[in-house]
């Protein structure tokens, strides 16, 4: 998703913040490793600004 205003971008930061917050079950964490693998370190450096 591409937020377009400032609202917007808190929005998502509070709905991805409270989703990292729940914990983990063995196959979330595969899936995990599976995006992870897939994505480029591109998105890591966008979300460490």
């Amino acid at each position: 998703p591409i937020s377009e205003t400032q609202d917007d971008m808190e929005k998502w930061v509070i709905a991805l913040e409270k989703v990292v917050e729940l914990p983990l079950t063995p196959q979330d964490s595969k899936l995990a490793a599976l995006l992870v693998s897939k994505k480029s370190s591109n998105s890591f450096r966008l979300i460490k600004r």
